[in-house]
């Protein structure tokens, strides 16, 4: 049975597929880690955290509740690391965005030559 660092009852897995309802009130604080890749343990001090909403590449973790206080944290490290082929992503969005502004000109803006010209400047 998992064991929590900061409560003492044992983590409780639902039977069925829906998990039980959380209470949403008090402070929710949400925690990231930067690019060395930590673990959710690690980030939220917690030996056994919860995968709340996500995957085994990214996801929302959450650890046991205190006095009314949420800690989660977001795990993104599964993207950057594992494959070298992952991290192809971080080099194409610019380049993808960048496109992708290039094709939202108005239909105004190809009416006017001028308009049309500031256009293609500032995506460039």
């Amino acid at each position: 049975m998992p064991v929590q660092k900061h409560d003492d009852r044992p983590v409780e897995r639902p039977s069925g597929v829906v998990p039980p309802a959380v209470a949403l009130d008090g402070v929710t604080e949400l925690r990231l880690h930067g690019v060395g890749g930590t673990t959710p343990e690690n980030l939220l001090a917690d030996v056994a955290p919860q995968l709340v909403s996500g995957d085994g590449v990214t996801g929302f973790f959450r650890t046991a509740d205190v006095k009314g206080r949420h800690v989660e944290a977001y795990s993104w490290g599964g993207l950057t690391s594992r494959s070298a082929i992952r991290v192809l992503w971080l080099l194409l969005l610019p380049f993808t965005l960048v496109n992708v502004a290039g094709w939202m000109c108005t239909p105004t803006a190809w009416r006017g030559a001028l308009r049309f010209r500031v256009h293609r400047a500032v995506v460039r």
